[in-house]
């Protein structure tokens, strides 16, 4: 039901508190799009023909801000005391996202509107929004490993200090970057 605005008064009982980037958001939204979550009032208790504002109290000022008129509400009955209750939950019940599905959405939108667009609409900072990116791009594809017997293996053998000297020294005539490679070219190891 579409209600005057004029006649949606705030619940003195409102605790809820949005900060401004995430309201600036919320209004670049409802401009945007044109669409919101209906807001929920009571009939006031002390004004005939008037509402309180059980939940959509930011909704009802950006509305305001944007000149509209008019705001999309479900009215429910409540006294005071269903009133208070309702103001409690109604702004406080929200369930968590599932990151990795969060991400995927976000990923979609992205590759849809834009990485600018989207820090612009989404509550997310940027932090926040490139983990969540990062979470729903696929994995890395795996390596094979190697056969066993491609892999290396150590050798250990003992030389005196000398012998030790003269053989890296050849081997850096051989390949002056790598010595293993240089060991195995020297013994023909290489070779079927």
């Amino acid at each position: 039901m579409l209600l005057d605005l004029d006649h949606l008064h705030a619940h003195p009982g409102n605790a809820n508190r949005m900060k401004a980037p995430l309201r600036r958001k919320l209004a670049d939204h409802i401009a945007g799009s044109g669409r919101y979550p209906p807001l929920i009032v009571r009939p006031h208790p002390a004004i005939t023909d008037h509402y309180q504002i059980l939940d959509g109290h930011h909704r009802a000022e950006i509305l305001r801000d944007l000149k509209h008129e008019r705001a999309a509400c479900e009215v429910w009955p409540a006294d005071d005391g269903q009133a208070a209750l309702l103001l409690v939950t109604l702004n406080r019940l929200h369930g968590q996202d599932d990151p990795l599905k969060r991400g995927e959405l976000l990923e979609s939108l992205r590759a849809s509107m834009g990485l600018a667009e989207l820090r612009r609409l989404v509550p997310e900072d940027p932090k926040k929004l490139g983990a969540l990116l990062d979470a729903a791009r696929p994995p890395l594809a795996l390596v094979p490993a190697p056969k066993l017997d491609d892999m290396p293996s150590q050798i250990t053998f003992f030389l005196t200090h000398r012998q030790r000297a003269r053989l890296l020294a050849h081997l850096r005539q051989i390949d002056p970057g790598n010595p293993s490679a240089a060991l195995v070219r020297l013994l023909a190891l290489d070779e079927p």
